[in-house]
C-alpha cells in the first residue's frame, strides 16, 4: 500500500487537481491506520507509518477514507470509490499495484482532446521484488494502435479475454450515466463489469505506454493454492458463469455474443482444470452438469495456440482431458 500510494502522489499534475480514494474494506491488516496517516498527512501532518515527504512538500491533494463496516469484497470497494469520486476521470488501481510516475497528464490530456468515455493504456507484471515479469500472451499481441472506436468494436475485435478493469482512465460523467456497478460477491468482478461498460461507450482509444504495474503476488486471490482457496474458486468461478450466462441471455448483438462465447469457454476450461488437479473425483459430475448447461463445445475464439489445442481435446472428450491432467499433476 504505501508503494502505492507514493505512486499516485508523484504525478505531473497539480495537486489540486486530483483526489486519492482509500477504501478500507475491514481490513485485518494496517491498512485502514495507514489510509488514516495518510488523510492526516494531506491535512498538513506528519505521517508516521510511512514518509510521504518525499514525494510532494508543498501543496497536498485530497485524500479519502472510506470505511466499510461490513466486508464488501472488491467490487463494493470500487462501488463506493465510484460513489466517492468528485473528479472528472476516474481509474483503479489496486493497494498491491502502482502506477508510472508522472503518468496521469498525458492520458489526462488525451482523455479531454478526443472525448473519449475511457482510455486503455498497456501494464507490467512485476513480482514481489517488483521486478519485470512476462507479458502474458495476449498482452503480448495487444493491438495498442490509436485508434478511436465505439466500446462495441473494441470489446468485440480488439479486447481479447484480458478483462481487466485497472488498464483504463474512464470519463466519471459517463460511468456514472451507464448505471452500471460492480456485482458483489462476484468472483473476479471485473468480468461481468467491463463488457456492459465497453458496450456503453461510444469512444474509446489506446495508448501503447505502460502506465500500471500489476503485482503477482503468489499468495493472492487468483494464484492462492490451499485446498481452502481453491474451493473458493471453484466456487466463484460457478458465480461468474452463471452471471455471464444471465448478460449473455440478455443480448442481441451477435458480434458481442461471439465474445461472450469465448468469455465462458475460457471459464469453462479453468474450470475443468482446476478440478482436474484438485478435485478430480468429481470431475464425471461436473462435466455432465457443465453439459446440461451447454457449455460444450468449447470456443476457441481468441484462445492461444497452445490453448486451442487443449480446448479441442475437451471438445473430444472433456473426460479424457481431465484425466490427462490429473496424471500429469501426479508425475
Amino acid at each position: 500500500m504505501p508503494k502505492c500510494i507514493d505512486s499516485l502522489l508523484k504525478q505531473d499534475i497539480p495537486a489540486s487537481d486530483y483526489e486519492i480514494i482509500l477504501v478500507d474494506d475491514c481490513s485485518p491488516d494496517e491498512s485502514l491506520a495507514m489510509a488514516n496517516e495518510c488523510l492526516a498527512w494531506s491535512l498538513g501532518k506528519q505521517p508516521s507509518i510511512f514518509n510521504l515527504q518525499s514525494s510532494m512538500t508543498s501543496s497536498r491533494p485530497t485524500i479519502k477514507v472510506c470505511h466499510h463496516e461490513v466486508n464488501k469484497g472488491l467490487a463494493g470497494g470500487r462501488n463506493t470509490g465510484i460513489d466517492a469520486a468528485e473528479g472528472e476521470y476516474l481509474s483503479f488501481v489496486d493497494p498491491d499495484d502502482y502506477v508510472a510516475p508522472n503518468s496521469y497528464k498525458a492520458l489526462l490530456e488525451q482523455m479531454d482532446q478526443e472525448q473519449l468515455d475511457m482510455l486503455r493504456f498497456r501494464y507490467q507484471n512485476v513480482d514481489e521484488q517488483y521486478q519485470p515479469m512476462p507479458d502474458y500472451e495476449m498482452e503480448s499481441k495487444f493491438d495498442y494502435s490509436s485508434q478511436i472506436m465505439s466500446g462495441r468494436d473494441f470489446l468485440v475485435h480488439r479486447m481479447g479475454i484480458q478483462c481487466y478493469v485497472w488498464p483504463y482512465i474512464y470519463r466519471l460523467q459517463f460511468l456514472r450515466e451507464s448505471g452500471i456497478r460492480f456485482i458483489e460477491g462476484c468472483y473476479l468482478d471485473d468480468t461481468p463489469f467491463l463488457p456492459r461498460v465497453l458496450q456503453a461507450a461510444k469512444r474509446i482509444n489506446c495508448v501503447d505506454v505502460r502506465r500500471h504495474y500489476y503485482l503477482q503476488r503468489a499468495t493472492s486471490m487468483v494464484r492462492i493454492s490451499s485446498s481452502d482457496g481453491i474451493r473458493r474458486k471453484m466456487d466463484g468461478q460457478w458465480i461468474l458463469r452463471k452471471i455471464m450466462l444471465e448478460q449473455y441471455q440478455q443480448l442481441t448483438d451477435e458480434g458481442v455474443k461471439h465474445w461472450y462465447d469465448a468469455m465462458m469457454s475460457h471459464s469453462v476450461f479453468g474450470l475443468l482444470q482446476m478440478n482436474a488437479i484438485y478435485n478430480y473425483s468429481q470431475c464425471a459430475e461436473i462435466i455432465a452438469q457443465l453439459r446440461h448447461e451447454g457449455a460444450f463445445p468449447l470456443s476457441t475464439y481468441m484462445a492461444s495456440a497452445k490453448e486451442e489445442r487443449k480446448m479441442k481435446l475437451v471438445n473430444f472428450s472433456p473426460m479424457l482431458y481431465c484425466m490427462l491432467m490429473h496424471y500429469k499433476t501426479l508425475l
